[in-house]
């Protein structure tokens, strides 16, 4: 009775702790998977090409400067809400859109998000360099 409940908690946890379903052995992908997963990384390709993200690198800018780290991460919260869709789809037949689409906006919303931090952060250093140059030094 110890090794089954050994081999459920080893088989079982792992995919519910992570999200991701544990595959004990290769035959249980089956075909309909196997072009899900396919659809999926075409979706990631296809936004880390096609996605643009320079708006949520501009807006993440100036918000660091005008408002600091809290700028910044207000900038992240938004850019981690809309999910961007692809503006054209694949024509292929053997595409799952659904699987495509997912994965579509998983890359281009970590693309935004990541745009996001680098314009605040780098918005935030102009606006610490900007109060030692002017503010601190009048201090004096």
């Amino acid at each position: 009775m110890k090794i089954v409940a050994l081999v459920v908690l080893i088989t079982y946890v792992p995919s519910f702790a992570f999200g991701v379903p544990v595959l004990l052995f290769p035959e249980e992908v089956t075909k309909s998977d196997s072009t899900c997963l396919r659809s999926r990384l075409q979706g990631k390709m296809d936004a880390s090409d096609k996605h643009t993200s320079g708006n949520w690198f501009v807006a993440g800018f100036f918000s660091g400067v005008l408002l600091g780290l809290i700028g910044t991460g207000v900038t992240l919260a938004i850019a981690a809400g809309p999910s961007p869709t692809p503006k054209q789809m694949p024509e292929d037949p053997d595409i799952d859109l659904v699987c495509y689409i997912n994965g579509y906006e998983s890359k281009a919303k970590g693309k935004n998000m990541l745009h996001a931090g680098l314009g605040g952060l780098l918005g935030t250093a102009v606006w610490v360099a900007a109060y030692f140059v002017f503010i601190h030094d009048d201090k004096k």
